[in-house]
Parts: structure tokens; C-alpha cells; sequence
């Protein structure tokens, strides 16, 4: 806030306007249809009051916080998603591929609409058990209220995430068992669901002794010591990775040449077999990381190196990934 206070509750652009409607105020119409906007003609106080009555838990405003004049009734919205042709054609182009086959790409640009769309297919074809596995786990909000649009909030399929440790997503055994737990009381009872899980979380490989974090693994130095947990030592650079020698030794072990390895870059043969593959990390810096490091190595850098992850924070466009990508190949 301007006071330098933090604001507590977290909100979206949707809770306001659910609260603006109940007022009496209604949205502008796209010019070229009928359907709904996500503009409503007040003033900013007004809109600042939506926000507030909100986050204070009421449903409407009251008299005298309506400083612009409605323009209609008040009305309870339940808000649905109309697909757009081109996303019914990629969800009715899937559902016909599955009628024979088990795998389906989807080549879309950013913004298409492809988390309504998978929900749709989902709802479409009767998927009773399905996985969503990201590497952005701060999407799941979202994820969470298109799945409520498509199934609808009192619907009988359910939105499942999965619980962590904090915020660093550390691998906590007590916890897993509880996913484990409640994943399968969905299944026996037949409940269909969806199971929301982030690269972070899903990708750990656990034996009876030790769990391995991916994240942990390719994790870089940030210049924080509170987020490296330790200065950063002689020699190292933000935005290297901490475990360096590690995933150097990782680098190397994949590519290693032995008669019982079956590694895909393990011998030359495998290496004609695999020229073009896609590899993927947690986050971006990350990534940019790893692709120094192949850039560098004695084996992988006899291959082109394309990072369409971008730099820093800033994910790369669609059009300017994919030219990298083709003119690397």
C-alpha cells in the first residue's frame, strides 16, 4: 500500500469484478460480439471499494461506496469460457488422434489458451486420472480457477495440488506419503481429478535412504546470501550453478563411452540416433546455465546449442524461440 504496509489477502482482477456486477454495474461488450469484457466503466474509487469490500469478505458495496452510478442490476455472475475456433480445433483434432493413438502435440503461441483447452479435452474425453506437470509453479492459481470455468466450482471432478514444504519445495517424506494418501482415496472412490505438480515437486527420484532434488541440483547463485544459504565462494559467478562439478559429472556420465551404458549419448551411435533433443530444467536461470556448461563440454559441444528460455527473467517469444531453434538445427 502507499503507506509502505503490506496488504494482506491476495486477490484477482475477476474478484473485483464479481463483486462490481453484484453491484450493479455491468461490463462493457466487445464491439464485434455479444460477450462480455473485462472492463467495467467506473472510477477508480469505486474500484479501489470492490477491492477493498473484497478482501474484507462482503460480497457487494454499499451505498455510499458506489461513487459512480450503476449502469444496470445487481446480478450474481457465473462465468463460463466459450472456446475460440481455433482452440475447439485442436481439442477435436486430439480427440479424433485418440482413437488410435496415445500421444498429441500442441505447436500453440503464448497466449492461445492452451490450459482451458487441455481442460476441455479432459472434460471431452472422460480422463478420470490426470497429471499437469510445470515448471512455473506460481501458474497454479490460474490453473486452479480454469479448471472451476470448465467443470464448474461444485463439480464433482477435483483440482489437486500438491503439498510442499514451505517454499522451497524441499522433499519431505511425512508430506509425500500424504499426496500418496489422498491421490489414492480419489482413485478408489472413482473420483476423476486433476493433479496440478510442478517440475520442483515432481522431479525427485527417492530411494530408501536419500531423495534427490532436482531443483537443489541445478540451483544457481543468486548474490543473496540468504538465498544461497552462503556467500558465493572464490571463483564462482552469479548465475552459475552452485553444484557445478556435479552436473559437469552428470554431463559426463551420460556421455561416458561403456560397454554396459545405455546413456543416449553414451557412444557415437546413440549420439547419430539422438542429434536433436530437448532438455529441460527448473526456471530460467537455470537454464541458461546448463546450456554454458554444454556449450563447454567436450561432447556436447560438438552440437548446437539453442536456450529458448531466455535470459535473466524474461521468457523468450514464441516466434524468436522457434527461429532459434530451426536455425540451430
Amino acid at each position: 500500500m502507499n503507506n509502505g504496509t503490506e496488504m494482506p489477502n491476495s486477490f484477482g482482477d475477476s474478484d473485483a469484478h464479481d463483486v462490481l456486477a453484484r453491484s450493479g454495474y455491468l461490463c462493457k461488450k466487445f464491439p464485434d460480439s455479444d460477450w462480455d469484457s473485462e472492463w467495467y466503466q467506473v472510477n477508480l474509487e469505486t474500484a479501489v471499494n470492490a477491492i477493498h469490500a473484497f478482501k474484507e469478505g462482503r460480497r457487494d458495496l454499499t451505498t455510499a461506496e458506489k461513487v459512480s452510478k450503476p449502469t444496470g442490476t445487481a446480478r450474481d455472475i457465473k462465468r463460463g469460457i466459450t472456446l475460440r475456433d481455433e482452440q475447439k480445433d485442436a481439442v477435436e483434432t486430439t480427440m479424433r488422434t485418440f482413437r488410435t493413438g496415445d500421444r498429441m502435440l500442441w505447436d500453440c503461441k503464448m497466449r492461445f489458451g492452451k490450459t482451458v483447452s487441455a481442460y476441455e479435452l479432459i472434460k471431452q474425453a472422460g480422463f478420470q486420472k490426470t497429471i499437469v506437470v510445470t515448471h512455473r509453479p506460481v501458474v497454479e492459481d490460474g490453473w486452479q480457477k480454469d479448471h472451476d470455468l470448465i467443470f464448474g466450482a461444485d463439480s464433482l471432478h477435483m483440482f489437486v495440488t500438491k503439498k510442499i514444504t514451505g517454499s522451497n519445495y524441499e522433499f519431505d517424506n511425512a508430506i509425500d506419503a500424504e499426496n500418496n494418501r489422498i491421490l489414492e482415496n480419489y482413485a478408489k472412490r472413482g473420483t476423476p481429478f486433476v493433479y496440478f505438480a510442478s517440475m520442483p515437486t515432481a522431479y525427485r527420484y527417492e530411494t530408501e535412504d536419500t531423495a534427490f532434488n532436482f531443483r537443489e541440483f541445478f540451483r544457481t547463485w543468486t548474490g543473496d546470501p540468504k538465498q544461497d544459504y552462503r556467500p558465493i565462494p572464490a571463483g564462482a559467478r552469479i548465475g552459475d550453478f552452485v553444484h557445478e562439478a556435479d552436473v559437469n559429472a552428470f554431463l559426463d556420465f551420460i556421455t561416458r563411452e561403456d560397454a554396459d551404458s545405455h546413456y543416449p549419448f553414451a557412444n557415437q551411435q546413440y549420439r547419430d540416433m539422438f542429434k536433436h533433443t530437448f532438455w529441460m530444467v527448473p526456471w530460467v536461470k537455470e537454464t541458461r546455465a546448463l546450456s554454458v556448461l554444454l556449450k563447454k563440454h567436450p561432447v556436447f559441444k560438438q552440437f548446437g546449442i539453442a536456450n529458448v528460455a531466455g535470459e535473466g527473467d524474461q521468457e523468450e517469444s514464441y516466434d524468436d524461440a522457434l527461429k532459434k531453434v530451426r536455425e540451430t538445427i
